[in-house]
């Protein structure tokens, strides 16, 4: 599917958004100008404000946003891809023919693999649907009915060859429980051919009365309506056909030419979906790079403001130290005092000079500078 991308560098990403109005900007990228807003925003992009335009028309300056440093690499690589709509989906193939599929009730079964289907399951018994089930369980594409199952087998191989008519590749494993499968563009689709059954309100026998809690809920009854569906189509709203069958003026022979087409458009909704999950993915994976860069910017403002409040309290520590001693010797100098005594208080003076001196944060100015740049190495114990 063609998908249209386009990729981008950060600063010329902030050249268009001031140079062209957002709307027109994002119509040109293939998406809506809300999911242009909220692209900017997460790589930092400033935007125009209120009243920008209208300035620029009348021949005013108004000034750019200076475009702010990006917090990490990976913000500098932009990729936009264009959004699609169901329509857009269909019609890639709206000139395609619809493929004429011809269903022999009356001939043969050739494919390999409705032969082999049909072995699977001609000793299979019905289950509780009424529907037969493959002891070997090789065979969960085709659940139908015993009366059901010769028309189910001719319809089952006339799809197939139809889908090898289109260069679909089949696939059918040979492990248990294993699933046939059509690779379509490259993307593999899962279907079923079933019979549709209706289901009534289960009415409790006199045997049953007895341990009611056993009895079933409901009864089912096998329809002989039968349909193809594709079983592995992802929830998105492409409104993609899902489902082809049996209905009140249509019959499914009748309509397995628009089945094998709708396959190509199916495989087509399901790369779709998985590049937009893909895309979202990533979104989720750089907004958490974004927070996570954001709360480590916020704890190492954080660490900078407390190791700056230590060195400045140390500071004005010493500085008060510096004071008391310069009292300390001047209360001294102002007093007779024996040798001994004088003896006290010069060593009590030189502990209290060498701790001012260990405080003050300019005596080890680098050691001060380095601890306020660097956050302390993560301590290991073994």
């Amino acid at each position: 599917m063609d998908i249209k991308r386009t990729r981008l560098i950060r600063t010329e990403l902030y050249e268009k958004v001031w140079a062209t109005p957002m709307l027109q900007l994002a119509q040109e990228f293939g998406i809506s100008d809300v999911g242009l807003a909220k692209l900017c925003r997460r790589h930092n992009i400033p935007l125009p404000g209120l009243g920008y335009w209208r300035k620029r028309e009348t021949g005013h300056d108004p000034g750019r946003v200076p475009l702010p440093p990006a917090s990490n690499q990976t913000m500098e690589s932009i990729e936009i891809i264009a959004s699609q709509k169901p329509e857009d989906i269909k019609a890639l193939l709206a000139d395609q023919p619809q493929p004429q599929v011809t269903v022999n009730l009356d001939g043969p079964i050739t494919h390999p693999f409705a032969l082999r289907t049909e072995k699977s399951l001609v000793k299979s018994k019905p289950g509780a649907k009424g529907l037969l089930i493959p002891k070997d369980g090789k065979s969960g594409h085709l659940l139908v009915s015993p009366s059901s199952l010769p028309r189910a087998l001719k319809l089952l191989d006339a799809f197939l060859q139809a889908c090898e008519a289109q260069h679909y590749s089949l696939n059918w494993p040979k492990e248990v429980d294993s699933q046939l499968s059509v690779m379509v563009l490259d993307e593999t689709i899962s279907f079923q051919l079933c019979e549709m059954t209706d289901a009534k309100a289960h009415e409790v026998t006199k045997e049953e009365q007895k341990h009611p809690w056993m009895a079933p809920k409901w009864d089912y009854e096998a329809t002989g309506k039968l349909r193809i569906e594709i079983t592995n189509l992802p929830y998105f709203d492409y409104n993609v056909r899902h489902s082809w069958g049996d209905a009140k003026h249509q019959r499914l022979e009748d309509c397995l030419g628009k089945a094998v087409l709708g396959l190509a458009v199916a495989s087509m909704a399901i790369k779709k979906d998985r590049e937009e999950r893909l895309r979202k993915q990533k979104e989720r994976e750089d907004q958490a790079r974004s927070e996570e860069d954001a709360r480590k910017r916020r704890e190492e403002f954080k660490r900078r403001a407390e190791v700056l409040a230590g060195l400045m309290d140390n500071w004005r520590k010493s500085r008060q130290i510096e004071d008391f001693l310069h009292a300390l010797q001047t209360e001294a100098d102002g007093r007779t005092l024996n040798e001994e005594e004088t003896k006290k208080i010069e060593s009590f003076a030189e502990w209290t000079k060498a701790y001012a001196e260990k405080l003050n944060p300019f005596g080890r100015l680098m050691e001060s500078v380095e601890e306020f740049l660097n956050p302390p190495k993560p301590k290991y114990y073994y």
